[in-house]
């Protein structure tokens, strides 16, 4: 490693769910090739691989990360919330994030100085955290909008740090870095096939979401607008049909789509859409919507704050929620940093 060094190099790492997986190797392979981080921006999943690197605790997160995926424990690390403002619960992983990094449980100590930036939801601003508790940090960083409920934070709530600045180049400037690398997670440029997102499986969701209706509210009780106890008992079996439709709804999205098993299909052929063309759902429309936001805004952030080098792995066809496919989307990760070589090296022989 270089000693001596008149630059300071910082880092900017991106949001976009399990694709930021590629992070971890993307910052190995930058220490391999001798250069040193002296400052770390992070949003969303940017944050959590940032923290465990300047915890000193890249190689044990990837390890513990690759244990549950061979043991297909992973999507287990998330449950249910019973809440209006969010679907899913990440206390599990947060708890195993914790043993991690341990004994880190604050900003301002880690060994390399970082900066987890959220988003203010009334004003849309984004906020950097340097100081304070990791994990409530990381928490709010990671709040995707629907998918986990917001933090809550002195007068307002925080969200999640890619809907406003998705790879924060600007903040690791003001942190003090001279030279500053971007990894870009999200390039639209780079899309060639939008992931099919359970297609053939929304028409299945639909199906269970009528039995619901039909199964609470009986036709008489829509009528009148009252729900008796009668009409309800009366409709006990349309009621245990939905649930039975229910779980096996989740167990045909489980084998199907993410374990991909009982189907003589590839996983290209699950994420891919077929060539025959049709209308996307709404998934597909609210993550292609979510993606092309933090693209423009990306490419915005680029022109204005110019950051010395971009790397982009090739994981924009990966479904942000997708983590079937680690080690995938590690090896784009290596492969991006090798493209970036020359330009990476060019840096270093700068800063002598």
């Amino acid at each position: 490693m270089n000693s001596i060094k008149s630059n300071k190099i910082g880092i900017a790492l991106g949001s976009g769910g399990s694709r930021g997986i590629s992070h971890i190797s993307v910052l190995k392979e930058i220490y391999k090739l001798g250069i040193s981080i002296d400052y770390v921006s992070g949003a969303s999943m940017g944050a959590i691989i940032g923290t465990a690197y300047c915890a000193g605790k890249l190689e044990d997160f990837e390890k513990i990360l690759l244990r549950y995926y061979k043991e297909d424990r992973i999507y287990p690390l998330a449950g249910f919330a019973a809440s209006s403002s969010g679907i899913a619960d990440i206390g599990k992983f947060m708890k195993i994030f914790r043993r991690i990094i341990f004994p880190y449980s604050r900003i301002e100590d880690l060994p390399i100085p970082l900066s987890i930036v959220c988003t203010e939801f009334q004003t849309g601003k984004p906020i950097a955290f340097t100081h304070g508790d990791i994990f409530t940090a990381i928490r709010a960083s990671v709040s995707i909008p629907g998918a986990l409920v917001p933090v809550k934070y002195a007068e307002t709530y925080l969200i999640d740090g890619g809907v406003s600045n998705a790879v924060p180049v600007d903040v690791v400037r003001k942190m003090g870095a001279d030279k500053v690398i971007a990894v870009n997670i999200n390039p639209l440029n780079k899309m060639k096939n939008r992931p099919e997102i359970i297609a053939d499986y929304s028409a299945f969701l639909e199906t269970s979401m009528n039995s619901l209706i039909d199964g609470l509210i009986p036709s008489d009780a829509v009528q009148t607008r009252k729900i008796s106890l009668p009409a309800i008992k009366k409709n006990i079996p349309a009621i245990i049909q939905f649930v039975k439709k229910t779980l096996k709804m989740i167990k045909y999205a489980y084998v199907h789509i993410f374990k991909n098993e009982s189907r003589d299909i590839t996983k290209k052929e699950v994420f891919f859409p077929k060539k025959n063309k049709r209308l996307p759902n709404i998934v597909e429309i609210l993550w292609q919507t979510i993606d092309i936001m933090q693209s423009v805004n990306t490419q915005a952030f680029f022109e204005k704050y110019k950051p010395d080098v971009i790397i982009e792995p090739d994981v924009i066809e990966i479904f942000p929620f997708d983590f079937t496919r680690i080690p995938q989307i590690l090896a784009a990760g290596e492969k991006a940093v090798s493209e970036k070589e020359t330009e990476l090296k060019r840096l270093i022989n700068e800063n002598l």
